[in-house]
C-alpha cells in the first residue's frame, strides 16, 4: 500500500485477523471470560476497576460461590460482602456493588439491564463498566477506549501527519468490522495492548 494511512477495507481486515490472532496465542485464561452471565461480568468489571489482574483472580471465584447470584448479593449483609471483599482494596466498591444489586433486585426484576442509561443509573458504574458489560454480557457493539485499546489503535492506524481525534476515528472503524470483533470480539483489543507498543 504506497500510502499508510489510507484506510481501506483490506488494512481494517487485516488489523482485525492481527488481533484476534495475538488472542488466541496469548489471551488470559480467566474465570469471567468464559461466561456471558451479566451478574458474574457486573462482578468481575466492578473488581476489576482498580484493581489488578492477580489480585482479582485470588478473589473472584469465592466471592461467586458466597454471592452465586444478584439476588443472593442483594440480600446479603454489608459485613458479609465486605468480608468476601477483603484484599481488593477500594472497600467503597463493594458497598456500591451491593447497592447496585439491591437496584437491580428492586427495580429490574433481579436482572441486569442491557442498556447503557439504565446501567449509568446503578451505584459505582461509569460508562466504562457499563459498556464493558453491554459488550461482554450482551454482545453489542459499543466503543470501549482505555489505555491498551488506545495504544492498538493508535500503532496501528493513527500514525500519520494529521492524527484523527481517537473515539470518532473507533466509531468509524467499529461501522467497518465484522459481528466477530465487535461485543465480545472487544476482549482482543485489551489483551493485545501490550503487542502495539514498540521495542525499546
Amino acid at each position: 500500500m504506497s500510502d499508510s494511512t489510507t484506510l481501506t477495507t483490506q488494512r481494517v481486515k487485516a488489523f482485525q485477523q492481527t488481533v484476534y490472532d495475538y488472542y488466541e496465542r496469548h489471551g488470559r485464561d480467566l474465570p469471567w471470560r468464559k461466561t456471558v452471565d451479566p451478574y458474574r461480568i457486573l462482578v468481575s468489571e466492578v473488581m476489576l476497576q482498580q484493581t489488578q489482574v492477580p489480585r482479582v483472580l485470588l478473589k473472584y471465584e469465592a466471592f461467586m460461590r458466597r454471592f452465586p447470584d444478584i439476588a443472593t448479593l442483594a440480600a446479603a449483609s454489608l459485613h458479609d460482602v465486605l468480608d468476601a471483599w477483603q484484599g481488593l482494596g477500594y472497600n467503597r466498591r463493594a458497598l456500591m456493588l451491593r447497592q447496585a444489586a439491591e437496584r437491580i433486585v428492586a427495580s429490574c426484576g433481579g436482572i441486569v439491564p442491557r442498556e447503557e442509561e439504565s446501567l449509568l443509573l446503578l451505584p459505582g458504574i461509569g460508562h466504562a463498566t457499563a459498556r464493558a458489560v453491554r459488550a461482554f454480557a450482551f454482545n453489542e457493539p459499543v466503543i470501549l477506549i482505555e489505555t491498551n485499546i488506545r495504544a492498538v489503535f493508535i500503532h496501528h492506524f493513527l500514525i500519520m501527519r494529521k492524527p484523527l481525534p481517537i473515539r470518532p476515528f473507533v466509531r468509524w472503524l467499529m461501522k467497518r468490522l465484522t459481528a466477530r470483533t465487535q461485543g465480545v470480539g472487544t476482549m482482543p483489543l485489551w489483551t493485545t495492548g501490550p503487542f502495539s507498543r514498540r521495542p525499546t
